[in-house]
């Protein structure tokens, strides 16, 4: 076991080269940005955010219309601007897909907790009545 109970996470980026783990990792935001900017991944993922957030303005202004196709498509653009955000922000198809697919699933999960029990008498009885006079009903004449 390491000093902080062995927590061994992630790595410094000082310690890509000299293959030291440290136990307790410090996240140095400076170092991240140079590293990011070194490597050529700063462009890309603002780039992917400002796709993603550009989509979803999209969506947002398609279902600002009256008209049913373009609200529509504004309604689909949502659920592919979670894929977007899942696949290009989250890094994989799966995630994505799954931020999708849970769109899908917002029916279910406001009937699991908004729709209460309903009150069926276990035993409900008829009143007797009468039956209706024939000049009601002439298709049902005997």
């Amino acid at each position: 076991m390491h000093g902080c109970g062995g927590f061994r996470g992630n790595l410094l980026l000082s310690d890509f080269g000299n293959g030291r783990r440290p136990c307790c990792p410090i996240f140095d935001v400076a170092q991240l940005a140079s590293f990011m900017l070194e490597n050529d991944l700063l462009p890309s993922i603002i780039s992917h955010l400002l796709f993603v957030l550009g989509a979803a303005a999209l969506s947002a202004a398609l279902r600002s219309f009256e008209h049913r196709l373009l609200f529509r498509l504004g309604t689909l653009g949502i659920v592919v601007t979670s894929f977007l955000a899942g696949w290009l922000l989250g890094g994989s198809v799966a995630l994505g897909a799954a931020l999708a697919a849970s769109w899908l699933f917002l029916p279910w999960l406001e009937i699991l907790t908004r729709v209460r029990r309903m009150r069926i008498p276990i035993e409900r009885r008829l009143a007797p009545r009468t039956p209706r006079r024939a000049i009601l009903f002439p298709v049902f004449r005997r």
